[in-house]
């Protein structure tokens, strides 16, 4: 029974995963998504830090190590943003 359940909920797992799966064929920015969208929306580095409550130099971090596929590590090194503090979005310039 309990393989069963496993097989089950991986099976609903997979099926909702599927969406995103057509997002992995689309080619990454090559400067990386966070800093096309920010650049996009026409928001500073510095807007994104006071939004997200963090220093100015973070972001710049995590664009730049995105872009080097190492995004990660800002993760494992203790650098994480503060979910508390998470803005509800971003106001996008004209």
């Amino acid at each position: 029974m309990r393989n069963e359940f496993r097989n089950l909920r991986l099976k609903q797992l997979d099926r909702t995963l599927e969406t995103f799966r057509a997002g992995a064929k689309i080619p990454r920015p090559q400067k990386g998504w966070l800093r096309a969208i920010r650049e996009a929306t026409g928001i500073s580095a510095s807007e994104v830090a006071r939004t997200l409550k963090t220093s100015r130099q973070l972001p710049i971090q995590l664009e730049k190590a995105e872009a080097e596929y190492r995004l990660s590590d800002h993760f494992k090194s203790g650098q994480r943003l503060s979910l508390q503090n998470r803005p509800t979005g971003l106001a996008v310039r004209d």
